[in-house]
């Protein structure tokens, strides 16, 4: 914030707050905290320097469960790979039945 009170004009720098908040996330931030999970882009955004898509890839039941693209726990069909199918993203939100992957 800058203000000349001599010409009583002045100026103020504001941030988009996924600069604020995700600085070391290297992609376009317009997209971070947008509702929707971005997985595609090679799952840039779903990192933890992107705060996880800025909470868009998180899932409330499974805390711990990252990197994950949220439509695929719990949606019928069991994603026997890791890490859907590990007791912290609850076996694939229950679509595995506790038969974890090597």
């Amino acid at each position: 914030l800058s203000y000349n009170f001599a010409t009583k004009k002045g100026y103020m720098k504001v941030y988009n707050l996924s600069e604020q908040f995700y600085p070391k996330c290297g992609i376009e931030k317009s997209w971070i905290n947008s509702g929707y999970c971005n997985v595609g882009f090679g799952s840039a955004f779903n990192t933890e320097a992107c705060g996880w898509d800025g909470g868009d890839c998180l899932l409330g039941g499974y805390p711990d469960c990252k990197g994950i693209d949220p439509k695929r726990i719990n949606n019928g069909e069991c994603d026997d790979e890791s890490p859907y199918n590990t007791e912290v993203c609850g076996w694939d939100g229950g679509d595995c039945q506790r038969n974890p992957v090597d």
